[in-house]
């Protein structure tokens, strides 16, 4: 995985979640919009959550923004 594919991932979510960190959305979906396998997407997710910008919410693939994960991809715009 590389930082691009790190933006992008969370450039969509956030795209999704017009700033709300309450709306959960599925992980693989977003993967695959931006052509990423289950794998790509699943390792490239536990990176983001890692650094703080995504929070895992669920086992089938739920995931929501983080405030700091709002602030990064508000910067990359």
């Amino acid at each position: 995985m590389n930082k691009s594919s790190e933006e992008i991932f969370l450039k969509e979510l956030h795209k999704l979640v017009v700033d709300s960190q309450f709306k959960t959305e599925n992980m693989y979906d977003i993967g695959t919009s931006i052509g990423l396998n289950k794998n790509e997407t699943f390792n490239l997710v536990l990176i983001l959550k890692d650094a703080g910008f995504l929070k895992i919410n669920d086992h089938s693939g739920g995931i929501r923004i983080t405030s700091l994960g709002i602030l990064n991809a508000r910067k990359l715009q």
